[in-house]
């Protein structure tokens, strides 16, 4: 059964590394001590299914919230992208005169 909760921690930092997630972050949004975090990715303390699920809510919700924020900066990006690309033809139409 140990080796339950030891696969367990080792999947959340899994996630929580894809998510780009400090355990300072997850442990904040989670409401846990950043020790608690590292103690349950390392596997060297069994800290019950609850924390567990706090933890994995949280990376879930920080990352949702990382992606949603990419996202809108993408658009931003593609908006002022298109402003430029305007801006120059028209100062190309006016070069032209």
């Amino acid at each position: 059964m140990s080796g339950d909760w030891i696969e367990a921690g080792k999947r959340l930092q899994e996630q929580r590394l894809a998510a780009g997630l400090t355990q300072m972050q997850v442990a904040a949004e989670a409401g846990l001590h950043e020790v608690t975090v590292s103690q349950c990715e390392s596997g060297n303390r069994n800290i019950g299914a609850a924390s567990r699920a706090k933890i994995a809510a949280a990376i879930q919700e920080l990352a949702s919230s990382k992606q949603n924020a990419q996202t809108e900066t993408a658009g931003e990006v593609d908006a002022a992208i298109r402003e430029l690309r305007h801006v120059i033809a028209v100062l190309s139409r006016l070069r032209g005169r």
